[in-house]
Order: C-alpha cells, then sequence, then structure tokens
C-alpha cells in the first residue's frame, strides 16, 4: 500500500512539476516572441523615418542654391511619424538592457527635435513669403529673417541631419543585435 502512496505522490510530483515547466516555457516564448515584435516594429519604423528623412533632406538641398532666399523650401509636418515608438513605449521594460532603451528614446528625441526644427524653419519661410508678397513690408526685417531661414537651414543639413542619420542607423544596429540575442537565448 505504501508503494502505491509513494507511486502516487511522485506521479502527482512529476504532473505538476512537468506543468509548470511547461507553463514556464510557454510563457518564456510569450515574451521572446513579444520582444522580438516590439523590436521588429521599432526597426521598420527607425528604417522608414531614415528614408523620409533622407528624401526630404534632398528637397531642401535642391532649393538651398538654386532658388532665391525668399523661396526657401516650406514641408509640412503635420501627421505623426511616431505612432509605433509612442504605442510601444510602456513596453521597453521588456527589451531590459538598458543601453538600448537608452539609445532608442534618444534617438527618437533627435529624430523629433529635427522635425521640430524643420516646423519652424517652415513657419518662417511662410512668414518670409508673406512679407515678401506686402510691397510695404521692413526691407531690414525680410533681410533679418532670409539670413535667419539660412542659417537654420545650414545647421539643419549640415549638422542636424547628418547626425539624426547616424544616429538611427546606431540604433537600427543596436536593435539588430538585441534581436540577435534574443533569438539565441535558450529558456533553460
Amino acid at each position: 500500500m505504501s508503494d502505491t502512496i509513494l507511486a502516487a505522490f511522485i506521479a502527482a510530483f512529476f504532473t505538476v512539476a512537468g506543468t509548470y515547466g511547461i507553463d514556464r516555457y510557454k510563457k518564456f516564448i510569450d515574451i521572446k516572441h513579444q520582444k522580438l515584435s516590439i523590436l521588429n516594429a521599432l526597426t521598420a519604423e527607425l528604417s522608414s523615418l531614415k528614408y523620409l528623412i533622407e528624401d526630404r533632406k534632398k528637397g531642401f538641398e535642391i532649393t538651398k542654391d538654386t532658388f532665391p532666399p525668399t523661396t526657401l523650401p516650406y514641408i509640412p509636418i503635420s501627421y505623426n511619424y511616431f505612432s509605433v515608438f509612442d504605442n510601444l513605449a510602456a513596453e521597453f521594460g521588456l527589451i531590459n538592457v538598458p543601453e538600448t532603451t537608452t539609445l532608442i528614446i534618444s534617438t527618437y528625441a533627435e529624430i523629433k527635435g529635427l522635425f521640430e526644427n524643420v516646423k519652424d524653419l517652415g513657419n518662417k519661410a511662410q512668414l518670409l513669403q508673406s512679407l515678401s508678397i506686402n510691397s510695404g513690408a521692413n526691407q531690414t526685417t525680410i533681410k533679418s529673417i532670409t539670413e535667419d531661414l539660412i542659417k537654420m537651414q545650414d545647421v539643419l543639413l549640415s549638422e542636424q541631419v547628418p547626425n539624426v542619420l547616424q544616429l538611427i542607423t546606431a540604433c537600427i544596429q543596436a536593435i539588430d543585435n538585441e534581436k540577435e540575442k534574443i533569438q539565441n537565448t535558450s529558456w533553460l
């Protein structure tokens, strides 16, 4: 009789341990997939932003030397280009690598700063255009705004855009490294 009780106890123990092990494995796989999904989505959004910035930069470069300063480009930014980042920010704790998370957040902060500067440049370009149309406008004011716009555009093209593109490339590389580590991680 004691052998039967011992066998039942052992069977129950292995059933509970097996179920616990299977549940832990499923949880590990779910978290692994969730991390990979977050990182894949961020890579896709960052790649799209990089393409967008490179494409829009061409518009600035074309107008820089081709047209008079009063026709500086106005590129409206009214769409939310950061929907993936905004929707996944609460999940960044799953990445569990502070350096990568910090790089992701700082890269997005720099991209958003670039977009804000482009908006500011566009607003000043619109102001300059409206002043240029007004024949009674103060020429000193027009000249000052024009010089400011040219400086802003030069800083944007020569410093900020290359910095942002470099950050995006580094961020995508860091994310790819994390994805590789996650894919190679065993649950045991």
